[in-house]
């Protein structure tokens, strides 16, 4: 893994696990095991890294749902639709700080 995953990798984890005020960059770049300055060479600011990191841990969250909505045709029954929307929304509780952040 290269170093900007390492960031995106660590910084998904403290979202999920301290939410978007309590991430730091100093505890972005120790978890990611590389410089603060990497931040800055791979993202640009730590804003960027967040937003990245906060879009990339909401994609992998509803990547169910996302892949029983776009199958080929026919569309998804009720019958499927409902029981993955129930699976996701039973996942709330678990993504806290991560559907706070955004």
């Amino acid at each position: 893994m290269g170093n900007r995953e390492a960031l995106l990798e660590s910084a998904i984890t403290l979202l999920q696990e301290k939410g978007y005020a309590a991430t730091t960059a100093r505890g972005v770049a120790d978890g990611a095991g590389v410089s603060l300055g990497a931040i800055g060479y791979h993202f640009g600011t730590m804003q960027e890294l967040l937003d990245t990191a906060l879009a990339e841990a909401v994609r992998r969250w509803f990547d169910p749902l996302i892949g029983l909505l776009s199958r080929p045709q026919p569309p998804p029954t009720f019958e499927q639709l409902g029981p993955a929307l129930d699976g996701l929304l039973d996942t709330l509780a678990g993504h806290r700080p991560l559907v706070i952040a955004y």
